[in-house]
């Protein structure tokens, strides 16, 4: 794949993932005091073999061996991260991490303007309705599915770490999924209390 011409405005769109790690609502400071709103992506083995996924691998392969041919001579120096990691790389003493099972990859993105993100519901103007700010934390837990856009990739060398990364544009749930971190879903822990209202117009009740 050729690097485009107009590589910073090319966008990438992501199959379907699982969301790890979110931090979508509020930014998290680094070492160095700057603020990003970030995220890990989790792909399964079928994800992976998708052309949107495959478009994503080819894109970093390209950017990282430009990378190596200007500046390391042309091969990949000891400790390059190349942004898709294996899910062995997760591995604590010989056992995967659930989040992260045998045969998926993950890559962590990040980006210094909150997301926005959108549901997998039609609105009226036939385009996904917007989740409203407030909620974004609720919906957008470690374990649902989704999908996101992704600037074009990066090369960066920063305090001696060197490799591949791709910038956070927006986001789309697409479902739910099994909450990450043993937490557990409020409705999972509680019955209804008997002689109460059964409440109408959605799940939400506010007073």
């Amino acid at each position: 794949m050729s690097k485009p011409s107009n590589a910073k405005d090319t966008t990438f769109k992501t199959p379907r993932a699982r969301l790890s790690y979110p931090h979508l609502v509020e930014a998290v400071a680094n070492d160095d005091g700057v603020e990003w709103y970030s995220c890990v992506l989790i792909f399964d083995p079928e994800a992976q073999k998708t052309a949107e996924f495959q478009a994503i691998k080819e894109a970093i392969k390209t950017v990282a061996q430009e990378d190596w041919t200007k500046k390391f001579g042309g091969e990949k120096p000891e400790g390059y991260r190349m942004l898709i990691r294996s899910a062995e790389s997760k591995m604590k003493g010989g056992e995967y991490d659930p989040a992260v099972p045998k045969g998926s990859v993950f890559i962590q993105v990040k980006t210094k303007t909150r997301p926005s993100v959108v549901s997998s519901k039609k609105g009226p103007d036939g385009r996904p309705l917007k989740i409203d700010d407030a909620n974004v934390a609720d919906e957008m837990y470690a374990g649902c599915y989704v999908r996101a856009t992704l600037s074009y990739p990066y090369a960066y060398e920063v305090k001696g770490n060197k490799g591949i990364g791709m910038f956070l544009n927006n986001m789309q749930k697409l479902g739910e999924g099994e909450r990450l971190g043993g937490r557990k879903d409020a409705r999972d822990d509680f019955d209804p209390v008997e002689g109460e209202e059964v409440a109408t117009g959605g799940e939400e009740v506010w007073n």
